[in-house]
């Protein structure tokens, strides 16, 4: 019987700011890529929020498929603040 191998990841990605404290999306597109998994579990993702759509920038830069859900609903923030989103091969 042949045996199916899948690779998932889970990465809180602080809405693309890193460890220095820079909005640096290239660089979360970069380490996606660099995981080589079949499915990417994000947290911390922006949706659609004014001026920057990071998950549309993370499925197009990594060519990915991309499934996106909001975590909540904010009164202020809307349905994108704490998304979650999940990216395939």
């Amino acid at each position: 019987m042949a045996q199916l191998r899948v690779t998932v990841a889970s990465y809180n990605i602080h809405i693309g700011i890193g460890r220095d404290g820079q909005f640096a999306p290239q660089r979360t597109a970069s380490v996606l890529q660099e995981l080589h998994a079949d499915i990417i579990a994000l947290q911390e993702v922006q949706l659609g929020s004014p001026g920057f759509n990071m998950f549309e920038y993370l499925r197009t830069g990594t060519g990915l498929h991309g499934i996106a859900r909001p975590t909540l609903t904010h009164p202020i923030h809307g349905d994108c603040r704490g998304a979650r989103a999940a990216l395939c091969a």
